[in-house]
């Protein structure tokens, strides 16, 4: 029994594969989450009894007729295993751990199959930059414990991109080693974390002394 979650018509259905065709499926007793008809019929048990032919609408389609969707369209979790293949470790330029690199991604990031990817249109935006109240205390804090910071562009989406259009705002990195950021592999030292600690607590200070 080959079991799918497909769109027709703009409706989420369960269908049971049979030859190249599918064959809608209701669930018994037929209360399930009509976004994600198989994932209910699991919670039910998955017993074969659990899936009967569509009452009154038994219907026949091809499989290439069909839009398939995720299997289990939103799961409680996803866990997934990075490095797991030869020729990405090898373009990573990284070392296999000793233990399996797992990582966790959102629900909502599961499509089906051949699937357009959309991105959000808030994903668009200008260049948004620290304000210069805010950086001109950090290099003072700088000059105070000694320390040589370079200023630098951040590409990535973070909180503070939000926050920008509401308030002035200013961020502080520490370094990782061999640059390796939002994975199991980061690693920044004591001592960065404590100076990255001592920067943030002296601005604080500083701002509430204004």
């Amino acid at each position: 029994m080959r079991l799918a979650t497909a769109q027709i018509n703009g409706e989420v259905v369960a269908v049971m594969m049979d030859g190249d065709t599918f064959i809608e499926v209701d669930l018994v007793p037929g209360k399930f989450d009509p976004e994600d008809p198989l994932m209910t019929w699991l919670r039910l048990g998955a017993s074969s009894a659990g899936l009967v032919p569509a009452a009154e609408k038994t219907r026949h389609h091809l499989v290439k007729d069909l839009q398939l969707s995720a299997p289990i369209r939103r799961p409680g979790k996803i866990i997934a295993v990075g490095l797991n293949y030869a020729d990405h470790v090898s373009e990573t330029g990284l070392v296999v751990s000793a233990e399996p690199l797992t990582f966790a991604k959102y629900p909502s990031s599961i499509v089906g199959p051949n699937a357009e990817i959309l991105v959000p249109t808030g994903t668009n935006s200008e260049p948004r930059y620290c304000a210069e109240w805010i950086k001109d205390i950090y290099r003072n804090q700088f000059k105070v414990l000694g320390v040589d910071a370079p200023e630098l562009m951040s590409g990535p989406f973070h909180d503070a991109l939000a926050l920008s259009y509401a308030c002035d705002y200013g961020m502080i990195f520490i370094r990782s080693k061999d640059g390796i950021s939002h994975n199991p592999l980061e690693y920044s030292s004591y001592e960065d974390l404590a100076l990255g600690t001592e920067i943030l607590y002296g601005s604080v200070l500083e701002i509430l002394n204004k």
